[in-house]
């Protein structure tokens, strides 16, 4: 067990990252809780263009996670650009078999454009523990546009590959809310002085994918020493964007990459099914008894978005963030019946309308009484775009609850 200050720590942190020596799911839940309590609540994102710096507190994220034989989460990426914990990965194309996914290169480096951008800090695997800025890095990873050899790939299949999705985040000077994966990145890029990911990545950051600041000297360039498009040497050091604990000064941090205290004043975090997700995929076997085998079924509805501040998070995902408000106003009921004091409260923390969180509360138990009955509607084509409808997602929790358990 890992000491509260112990966790807000960028060395205590990386090592918490790293999770394929786990083998028990429950203990993979458990450092799931660990790793969100230290980022919600001790750390900040920064970016910093070279010449100025925007800080941001992150407001929600969500866990993906492919370790073979243990925690095989077929929603996620699986990408060999994800193997190394510590690290940002763009997100490009989902993998299409068991294989998982290659680089692939395109005009745009192979990142998704649109509304489909995304941006993980990379979990599971170990830190690397090299750099391409002094000798000794490995080819494959200083450049994250080539595509890996075979014999990379046949040696890394069996890899840990996770990512940790940044959802939304808070300007810390003018409160702006930035909420969904793909503004995110839109917000990333604005502040750092590029239009594209690629340029991003490769003009701004000379490749340099590290996600936080103050790696020790054996393992990274000084600031002074790393390239920079902007402002070499300036205060605020070359174009990156890291995390860093809270209570320091931005620029301070930016120019030593140290960090200082935590302030004691702490959010509640929820938890949360992710966003986005469903059960149309064709594999999944349409009668119920059979499909709650499936691994789509298995981690639809596990607890993984991690959030805070509810109200500030209207845009996307409602029905996901009514639904963990809920579960914790109930913890300790396992009828899940919700009194009046309890929705009043709901509605508190949510900001909803009454009227509303009375709806979806009803449609969360009307799917947990209905069971498998209602768990049918929603494999295979029917179910497509499930999670966008409130109404439609609660049933289907409320569903897979009863059928499953808690999650």
């Amino acid at each position: 067990m890992y000491r509260r200050r112990k966790l807000w720590s960028r060395a205590d942190l990386l090592a918490l990252l790293d999770v394929s020596t786990i083998t028990s799911a429950t203990d993979i839940d458990h450092r799931f809780h660990q790793i969100a309590n230290t980022l919600l609540h001790g750390y900040h994102l920064v970016c910093s263009s070279g010449t100025k710096v925007d800080t941001f507190e992150v407001l929600e994220i969500e866990f993906y996670l492919l370790q073979p034989r243990c925690h095989e989460d077929p929603f996620t990426h699986g990408s060999t650009e994800q193997q190394h914990s510590g690290r940002w990965y763009f997100h490009r194309a989902p993998r299409r078999s068991p294989v998982p996914q290659q680089t692939v290169v395109t005009a745009a480096g192979g990142y998704r454009g649109g509304t489909r951008k995304g941006l993980d800090l990379t979990f599971g695997g170990p830190v690397l523990k090299t750099s391409q800025y002094f000798a000794g890095a490995r080819e494959h990873d200083a450049t994250p546009n080539d595509t890996p050899s075979q014999e990379v790939l046949s040696r890394d299949e069996n890899q840990t590959r996770g990512g940790i999705l940044l959802r939304s985040m808070r300007h810390i000077t003018n409160g702006t809310v930035i909420s969904g994966p793909s503004l995110l990145v839109d917000e990333i890029l604005r502040s750092s002085g590029a239009t594209t990911i690629a340029e991003l990545v490769s003009d701004k950051w000379n490749h340099d994918l590290t996600a936080f600041a103050d790696v020790p000297p054996s393992h990274s360039p000084s600031l002074s020493s790393a390239p920079s498009s902007s402002a070499s040497g300036s205060q605020f050091g070359r174009p990156r964007l890291f995390f860093q604990r809270k209570g320091r000064s931005t620029s301070h941090a930016a120019a030593t990459g140290r960090s200082t205290d935590i302030p004691t004043t702490k959010p509640e975090i929820y938890r949360s099914p992710r966003i986005g997700l469903d059960l149309s995929n064709s594999s999944i076997p349409t009668t119920p008894e059979d499909a709650l085998k499936h691994p789509r079924v298995i981690y639809v509805s596990k607890l993984y978005r991690y959030f805070t501040h509810p109200r500030l998070l209207t845009a996307n995902g409602r029905g996901q963030t009514l639904l963990g408000v809920y579960l914790k106003e109930l913890a300790d009921d396992q009828n899940l019946l919700a009194t009046p004091k309890q929705r009043d409260s709901i509605v508190n923390q949510t900001g909803l309308n009454p009227k509303i969180v009375q709806k979806y509360v009803l449609d969360f138990q009307e799917g947990y009484r209905s069971g498998a009955e209602c768990l049918k509607k929603f494999i295979g084509s029917a179910g497509k775009g499930a999670s966008a409808s409130p109404e439609r997602f609660l049933k289907m929790m409320g569903a897979l609850r009863k059928l499953q358990g808690a999650s």
